[in-house]
């Protein structure tokens, strides 16, 4: 009886399997009518682990056929793509393959194209100047958002001359002008996307630009002064907002570290005399 119940267990278990892949390679074949290669071989290869005849790997063979046609069809398209000098497409184009064909030819060639054209130079080139496109867009998108009054914040240092100003119509015409209107914190943000732009693309056109830029605006001693004093404050205040966190959670030694590095490295600023008193008070229950 025990031999009989384990025989039947497998056969339905067989069975179970069978119905499961049958599932599963239909709705490959849905995916694959619906243009949805990803799916379709996500599908298939789901199908493969359970498959439980010949008639069903035969069926995951022919689909994976088809999948790879698809594959070699587009990554036919990403080579012409290539050699018409649009790298940064073709290389994207390569990626999706890779991604959605898996460990079918295809993916595999496309996988291939992608190291090849890490090492070349001129396709490297060209994405370099893709990507540092993109970084100077994003610094003109946040230059092009400044609010459209003309006043300046307190701490903005002056960009014209008093016996010669600017009517309140007249915009700034360069992007280093347009820089010195933003309030602080967008000037920050805005110059360190400049510098990392020259650190990481330092041959495009856009980091040449901005190294023209950063020189400029380093020249300018109290925009310097200004945005250095800034910068500053702006440390000193995450640092006190920590040491408040490490006193509110009990943790009084790190919290009196952060306190005295504020003291120590931002003397100038009112965060160091709020976090002298702090110091004083943790010192006054310790005794």
């Amino acid at each position: 009886v025990s031999i009989t119940r384990q025989n039947e267990d497998r056969a339905k278990s067989i069975r179970n399997r069978r119905d499961l892949c049958s599932k599963k390679l239909a709705a490959a074949r849905k995916h694959i009518e619906a243009g949805k290669w990803r799916e379709a071989r996500m599908a298939v290869d789901g199908a493969l682990r359970i498959a439980s005849d010949k008639s069903q790997t035969d069926a995951i063979s022919k689909l994976y056929k088809e999948l790879d046609a698809e594959g070699q069809k587009q990554l036919k398209a990403a080579h012409q793509t290539y050699e018409e000098g649009k790298y940064g497409e073709a290389v994207k184009t390569f990626k999706s393959i890779s991604m959605t064909f898996g460990r079918l030819s295809s993916a595999q060639h496309a996988r291939a194209a992608i190291q090849r054209a890490r090492r070349d130079p001129a396709a490297r080139a060209a994405m370099q100047e893709t990507k540092a496109a993109k970084m100077d867009a994003l610094i003109a998108q946040i230059l092009g958002a400044r609010r459209k009054s003309t006043r300046r914040p307190a701490t903005q240092p002056s960009t014209q001359s008093a016996a010669h100003p600017n009517p309140p119509e007249a915009l700034p015409t360069s992007r280093v002008r347009k820089i010195k209107q933003l309030p602080p914190k967008k000037q920050v943000r805005v110059i360190d996307l400049l510098e990392k732009l020259v650190k990481t693309f330092g041959d495009s056109q856009a980091a040449k630009r901005a190294g023209s830029d950063l020189a400029e605006l380093r020249n300018d001693e109290q925009f310097s002064t200004n945005l250095a004093r800034y910068r500053r404050t702006r440390k000193a205040k995450q640092l006190l907002k920590l040491a408040e966190a490490y006193q509110n959670a009990g943790l009084r030694l790190k919290a009196t570290e952060c306190y005295e590095r504020i003291v120590r490295d931002y003397p100038e600023t009112i965060e160091a005399s709020k976090a002298k008193a702090e110091i004083s008070l943790i010192e006054r229950k310790l005794r």
